[in-house]
């Protein structure tokens, strides 16, 4: 059985990017992962160390494989979802 997380529910899909600035919100991180159809979000959350900002995101793959990653903001890259 599979739980899946508030934070992953609160992710909207239909967000409005932001075209202010060069950072990605993480609700557009969230739509290039779920574009990977092989997996899904179970838990994404901002987090901070020291002065630098990314995204954390728990994911479970179709094969039930579970995998943590962090994703920079200003230069999102989804090479580790293909590994």
């Amino acid at each position: 059985m599979i739980v899946l997380l508030a934070p992953a529910f609160a992710l909207d899909a239909n967000a409005q990017s932001n075209t202010s600035g060069t950072q990605s919100s993480i609700d557009d991180v969230a739509r290039m992962i779920r574009q990977k159809k092989v997996w899904q979000i179970l838990e994404a959350r901002p987090s901070q160390e020291g002065s630098v900002i990314f995204y954390r995101f728990k994911l479970i793959s179709n094969t039930g494989k579970v995998k943590i990653i962090s994703i920079d903001p200003k230069r999102p890259n989804l090479r580790r979802l293909e590994q």
